[in-house]
Protein backbone atom coordinates (compact mmCIF):
# COMPACT_ATOMS: atom_id res chain seq x y z
CA UNK A 1 0.00 0.00 0.00
CA UNK A 2 2.99 2.21 0.45
CA UNK A 3 4.60 1.84 -2.73
CA UNK A 4 0.78 3.29 -4.17
CA UNK A 5 2.13 6.71 -2.48
CA UNK A 6 5.12 6.31 -2.84
CA UNK A 7 5.19 6.07 -6.83
CA UNK A 8 2.42 9.09 -7.12
CA UNK A 9 5.22 10.82 -4.93
CA UNK A 10 7.52 10.30 -7.44
CA UNK A 11 5.63 10.93 -10.32
CA UNK A 12 4.60 14.22 -9.07
CA UNK A 13 7.97 15.11 -7.92
CA UNK A 14 8.91 14.30 -11.68
CA UNK A 15 6.41 16.28 -13.26
CA UNK A 16 6.35 19.32 -10.80
CA UNK A 17 9.97 19.75 -11.34
CA UNK A 18 9.74 20.11 -15.04
CA UNK A 19 6.26 22.21 -15.27
CA UNK A 20 7.55 24.79 -12.28
CA UNK A 21 10.99 26.31 -10.76
CA UNK A 22 10.15 24.70 -7.62
CA UNK A 23 12.83 22.70 -5.31
CA UNK A 24 11.81 19.18 -4.51
CA UNK A 25 11.35 19.80 -0.72
CA UNK A 26 9.10 22.42 -2.23
CA UNK A 27 7.40 20.19 -4.41
CA UNK A 28 6.61 17.40 -1.67
CA UNK A 29 5.09 20.21 0.18
CA UNK A 30 2.75 21.37 -2.70
CA UNK A 31 1.86 17.38 -2.86
CA UNK A 32 1.31 16.73 0.65
CA UNK A 33 -1.00 19.95 1.01
CA UNK A 34 -2.36 19.65 -2.13
CA UNK A 35 -3.72 15.84 -1.58
CA UNK A 36 -4.70 16.62 1.98
CA UNK A 37 -6.76 18.98 0.89
CA UNK A 38 -5.50 22.10 3.34
CA UNK A 39 -4.28 23.83 0.06
CA UNK A 40 -2.32 26.82 1.87
CA UNK A 41 -1.89 28.85 -1.50
CA UNK A 42 2.25 29.32 -0.49
CA UNK A 43 2.80 27.55 -3.80
CA UNK A 44 0.01 27.33 -6.44
CA UNK A 45 0.93 26.05 -10.40
CA UNK A 46 1.77 28.62 -12.53
CA UNK A 47 1.34 27.56 -15.93
CA UNK A 48 -1.42 26.41 -17.86
CA UNK A 49 0.06 22.68 -18.50
CA UNK A 50 0.72 23.08 -14.45
CA UNK A 51 -2.66 24.01 -13.74
CA UNK A 52 -4.00 21.07 -16.05
CA UNK A 53 -1.73 18.68 -14.47
CA UNK A 54 -2.82 19.45 -10.98
CA UNK A 55 -6.24 19.29 -11.44
CA UNK A 56 -6.31 15.28 -12.47
CA UNK A 57 -3.44 14.58 -10.25
CA UNK A 58 -4.90 16.08 -7.00
CA UNK A 59 -7.98 14.59 -7.67
CA UNK A 60 -6.22 11.09 -8.11
CA UNK A 61 -4.04 12.24 -4.94
CA UNK A 62 -7.37 12.91 -2.85
CA UNK A 63 -8.95 9.54 -3.77
CA UNK A 64 -5.30 8.08 -2.67
CA UNK A 65 -5.56 9.55 0.46
CA UNK A 66 -9.30 8.93 1.33
CA UNK A 67 -8.30 4.89 0.23
CA UNK A 68 -5.13 4.50 1.87
CA UNK A 69 -6.51 6.10 5.02
CA UNK A 70 -9.23 4.05 4.98
CA UNK A 71 -7.09 1.07 4.85
CA UNK A 72 -5.01 1.93 7.52
CA UNK A 73 -7.96 2.85 10.02
CA UNK A 74 -9.61 -1.18 8.77
CA UNK A 75 -6.37 -2.38 9.75
CA UNK A 76 -5.84 -1.31 13.01
CA UNK A 77 -9.52 -1.91 13.85
CA UNK A 78 -8.95 -5.25 12.64
CA UNK A 79 -5.83 -6.07 14.97
CA UNK A 80 -7.52 -4.15 17.58
CA UNK A 81 -10.72 -6.57 17.16
CA UNK A 82 -8.34 -10.07 16.68
CA UNK A 83 -6.29 -8.52 19.87
CA UNK A 84 -8.71 -7.91 22.56
CA UNK A 85 -13.08 -8.07 21.29
CA UNK A 86 -12.39 -11.48 20.28
CA UNK A 87 -10.79 -12.15 23.94
CA UNK A 88 -13.86 -10.48 25.75
CA UNK A 89 -17.30 -11.96 26.10
CA UNK A 90 -19.19 -8.89 25.97
CA UNK A 91 -22.30 -8.30 23.26
CA UNK A 92 -22.26 -7.42 19.49
CA UNK A 93 -22.96 -3.67 20.66
CA UNK A 94 -20.51 -2.81 22.73
CA UNK A 95 -17.71 -4.75 20.59
CA UNK A 96 -19.81 -1.92 17.42
CA UNK A 97 -19.15 0.48 20.16
CA UNK A 98 -15.55 -0.22 21.14
CA UNK A 99 -14.98 0.19 17.20
CA UNK A 100 -16.07 3.40 16.96
CA UNK A 101 -14.27 4.36 20.00
CA UNK A 102 -10.85 3.32 18.56
CA UNK A 103 -12.52 5.21 15.29
CA UNK A 104 -12.54 8.14 17.13
CA UNK A 105 -9.42 8.06 18.68
CA UNK A 106 -7.65 7.34 15.20
CA UNK A 107 -8.75 10.43 13.42
CA UNK A 108 -8.16 12.73 16.46
CA UNK A 109 -4.68 11.68 17.09
CA UNK A 110 -4.14 11.99 13.48
CA UNK A 111 -5.84 15.17 13.54
CA UNK A 112 -3.41 15.92 16.33
CA UNK A 113 -1.07 14.76 14.75
CA UNK A 114 -0.84 16.64 11.48
CA UNK A 115 -1.47 19.61 13.15
CA UNK A 116 1.49 19.51 15.18
CA UNK A 117 3.91 18.35 12.19
CA UNK A 118 2.49 21.93 10.09
CA UNK A 119 2.77 23.74 13.88
CA UNK A 120 6.46 22.99 13.09
CA UNK A 121 7.08 23.68 9.64
CA UNK A 122 4.93 26.87 9.69
CA UNK A 123 6.67 28.00 13.33
CA UNK A 124 2.89 28.23 14.17
CA UNK A 125 2.46 30.10 17.99
CA UNK A 126 0.34 29.66 20.85
CA UNK A 127 -1.20 32.80 22.72
CA UNK A 128 -2.92 32.00 25.82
Amino acid sequence: RILAIVIYYLFGLLVYSQLETWSLADIAYFITVTVTTVGYGYYYPTSYNSQMFTVFYAMLGIVLVITEGNEFARSVIIKQQNIYLDQLNISTVRKTLYKVYISLCLLIGITILGTLVFGLFENWTVEI
